[in-house]
């Protein structure tokens, strides 16, 4: 009888510990899975807002903080939503004039033109992320 509970003692343990590793692994994937949808979200949504501000004023904003200024103002946007989060989980929202793949954005105010300034694969960013376009380059989005 003993032996018996032993073998379900050791079997029980490396259920919990099997499960829980799991567990851990696929929270880190959602994790990154989530950096990259917030990322899309906001670089999508600040592409409208630059639409919006040339039909209000017949140019592009002269930078990301003239494009946020006038978002806050029609209360349309939030704080959170002027960064990408695949260079840096808290979020990064610096602003480049050209693509140094630094990270944050990429933005041009003569044509209007805003993209992430990640120039590598996807997959160098987010080391756990396994989906199927883990090689798109986030500036080419």
């Amino acid at each position: 009888m003993t032996k018996i509970l032993k073998i379900f003692s050791v079997v029980f343990i490396s259920f919990i510990i099997f499960f829980g590793i799991l567990q851990y692994y696929s929270g880190l994937m959602f994790d990154e899975s989530n950096c990259k949808v917030q990322s899309l979200w906001n670089l999508r949504k600040m592409r409208h807002e630059i639409k919006e501000y040339y039909q209000d004023n017949d140019r592009y904003p002269f930078s990301i903080a003239e494009l946020k200024k006038y978002a806050m103002t029609k209360s349309s946007f939030y704080e959170r939503g002027f960064a990408e989060y695949l260079s840096n989980p808290k979020g990064n929202s610096n602003e480049n004039n050209s693509l140094t793949g630094s990270g944050g954005w990429y933005y041009d105010k003569t044509t209007g033109t805003l993209k992430i300034n990640l120039t590598k694969p996807l997959k160098t960013y987010l080391r756990r992320y396994i989906a199927d376009d883990k090689n798109e380059i986030p500036s080419n989005w």
